[in-house]
């Protein structure tokens, strides 16, 4: 991938906002990770991303909001649920959550906002933004159309129930970004299980969230980035497969690759080929054996059976409310 990580050297820009202790992405774009300039910002966690194996990465102790000024910060026992919003108290009731909301201090923190943070860093434009912000997502994203609008993948936390006060529904999420060009490509679901007399040994509980993976259309690239459109391409390519979405990485090369020189062609196909690796063989094999009607209905029952015992309940016995972990 040398040629490819010499093209994105210093223009691929990825801003993490709400989860500095996730440890980067440094496993997901292992293979162009010293191209990338991350952008990590968190109120209350400590990054643990290492500096050396980045092309530059920006640290940053500091609360976002959709616009500047100060706000009151719920710290709450669970850290991961700290927010400056509220709970919807009825929810916390119903899935057993007060343990978890449970406030333990309230202080001011002064909100930087996305517009401040891209002139901070100095950073031209955002390629991948993931956002995690307990329910000011879209407070956020919507403050910058001008930054969005040019940002080729956007992951948020979007809950179909929402947990806090004014915070939007799934649906809205999905609506703005279609409307200035994203589209829903996939999601992370998480399910969760309301407080009833068996829900440690219930599944299958109500999906109520899930991170939402949304790419620029490729229209909208070709017109708002024009003679840029290529390399925008790449960096989608490239972010699609550390997102694991290898088909629609696939495709998307499929549909550009006439417009890339042959030496980056070359090691994006590379990059996508899914013939490498044990996985890949086993389900080239699963695939090849699934046509014929005895081995079918073999693979039918053996999938019925592992998937039974993949919803053992969690040993985790600290979330109980979470169906699958």
């Amino acid at each position: 991938m040398l040629n490819t990580v010499n093209l994105l050297r210093g223009r691929f820009v990825v801003v993490d906002l709400g989860s500095a202790d996730s440890l980067g992405f440094r496993k997901e774009l292992r293979e162009v990770i010293e191209a990338v300039t991350l952008v990590e910002l968190d109120a209350i966690s400590e990054s643990h991303s290492n500096q050396s194996d980045y092309f530059k990465i920006f640290k940053l102790s500091k609360a976002i909001g959709g616009i500047a000024g100060t706000r009151k910060f719920h710290k709450r026992k669970f850290p991961q649920c700290s927010s400056f919003l509220r709970p919807n108290a009825n929810l916390v009731s119903q899935y057993g959550l007060e343990d978890y909301f449970e406030d333990v201090a309230e202080v001011d923190l002064e909100c930087t906002t996305l517009e401040d943070l891209v002139n901070e860093t100095g950073v031209e434009c955002i390629d991948f933004l993931k956002t995690d912000l307990e329910g000011l997502d879209l407070e956020v994203i919507s403050s910058a159309p001008h930054i969005i609008s040019r940002t080729l993948v956007v992951q948020t936390e979007a809950r179909f129930q929402p947990f806090f006060v004014g915070e939007p529904d799934f649906h809205e999420v999905v609506a703005y970004l279609k409307d200035i060009g994203f589209e829903l490509i996939t999601m992370h679901p998480e399910v969760w299980k309301y407080k009833t007399s068996h829900r440690d040994i219930q599944r299958n509980g109500r999906l109520v969230m899930a991170d939402a993976i949304f790419f620029l259309r490729m229209d909208k690239i070709r017109e708002v980035l024009g003679a840029a459109a290529p390399l925008a391409f790449v960096k989608q390519i490239v972010l699609a497969k550390a997102l694991g979405i290898c088909n629609y990485a696939e495709w998307i090369y499929e549909n550009i690759h006439q417009d890339l020189p042959k030496e980056i062609k070359e090691e994006l196909v590379r990059l996508l080929d899914p013939s490498r690796g044990l996985k890949k063989t086993i389900v080239k094999i699963t695939n090849k054996l699934s046509r014929y009607s005895v081995t079918a209905r073999a693979l039918r029952v053996t999938r019925h059976l592992l998937l039974s015992m993949a919803k053992i309940p969690p040993v985790n016995r600290d979330h109980l409310h979470v169906d699958t972990l």
